[in-house]
């Protein structure tokens, strides 16, 4: 197996786990962030000044 495949199988498999874990937050009735504010504060954080 290369260093690429095997580098996009251990990604597929977090995005898998974070997915599992998101699922099982909505289940419980955990409170969702509101998309628009998350990427608000990226853009803040991290986008052009």
């Amino acid at each position: 197996m290369s260093m690429e495949t095997y580098e996009k199988k251990i990604a597929k498999l977090d995005l898998y786990e974070k997915l599992a874990k998101a699922e099982e937050q909505i289940e419980n009735g955990e409170e969702l962030l509101d998309a628009e504010e998350v990427f608000k504060g990226l853009r803040n954080r991290y986008g052009k000044k």
